[in-house]
């Protein structure tokens, strides 16, 4: 499925895909498991204020969102993230936030633990949207947790699984960044036109590159054609996976790869250094269906 069918007259902003960040919390070992996710030990960075056209966009969002939701027969009405979930960063505290986080420096945002997103908006409204449209699906994805103890005998709730993505051995990151990534586009193309205050934001998506979507495009198509399926088929059959923690769909996509085929992708990390490495990884998945990017010269 090939999202991007306008070329942007000014030049696309090259991002790191938004990555979840999962977090780890100390609490006595009694407290349930809902308390665990009200708190963090994590500081919220200072938030910029919304403005009203900001809010009401929002509104707009969530209600795209379970519609989207709605289309593939799952309801995300309960999970939306509220406006006090969703914080507005300005470029200089986003800035500190990633050195003190450790984050690239390419980072627009990221999903915390706790479900508290972070939105840099340092590349202006357009990329701003399409930021906080990719949190908001990470935070109505599937999530699992488990309990651990630590030495001083505190418990401690980690994530298990974000959607595909195994949090332990990192597994499935890839995949799950780029599924995430191709519906948070497919909402931005499909659905945002339908509200008026997105209409204006809703071409944001053609604005931002994402380097690694293309590699996962070319898998779906790849799967598609030796399985007689259209592609978008496959596409809606995996968003259901992420959406629902039901791993069958990745069952079926593996069935039509190769076991070193699907071993590469179950092992790729989101974090890969931009076109050249993802081209190395699509020659060693050996697809017929991907097409080489350019590589941008050495600086």
């Amino acid at each position: 499925m090939h999202l991007e069918t306008e070329k942007p007259e000014t030049p696309p902003i090259k991002l790191t895909s938004p990555t979840f960040v999962g977090r780890e919390m100390d609490a006595d070992t009694t407290v349930g498991a809902t308390n665990f996710l009200e708190k963090s030990n994590v500081p919220l960075p200072p938030e910029l204020p919304k403005s009203p056209e900001q809010l009401q966009q929002l509104d707009a969002m969530r209600d795209a969102l379970a519609e989207f939701g709605k289309d593939l027969g799952i309801d995300l009405t309960q999970r939306l993230p509220s406006n006090e979930k969703i914080h507005f960063i300005n470029p200089k505290v986003m800035d500190q936030y990633r050195e003190d986080q450790g984050m690239p420096k390419t980072i627009a945002g990221h999903t915390r633990f706790d479900n508290e997103l972070i939105v840099s908006t340092e590349y202006g409204p357009a990329v701003t949207a399409v930021t906080t449209s990719h949190e908001m699906v990470h935070s109505v994805a599937h999530f699992t947790h488990q309990p651990k103890v630590v030495e001083s005998g505190a418990a401690r709730l980690e994530i298990a699984r974000s959607g595909y993505h195994v949090h332990k051995t990192g597994a499935l990151r890839f995949i799950n960044e780029t599924v995430t990534e191709a519906m948070s586009r497919e909402i931005m193309k499909d659905y945002w036109p339908r509200f008026p205050e997105l209409k204006e934001l809703s071409k944001g998506h053609l604005f931002v590159v994402d380097e690694q979507l293309p590699l996962m495009e070319a898998v779906v198509n790849e799967v598609a054609e030796k399985s007689g399926k259209q592609s978008n088929e496959i596409w809606h059959d995996l968003y259901r996976g992420a959406l629902t923690g039901d791993m069958t769909p990745l069952v079926r996509l593996s069935s039509h790869l190769t076991h070193d085929q699907f071993k590469t992708l179950t092992h790729s990390t989101e974090t890969l250094g931009g076109a050249q490495e993802i081209n190395e990884l699509a020659q060693k998945l050996k697809l017929s269906h991907y097409v080489m990017q350019d590589v941008a010269p050495p600086k």
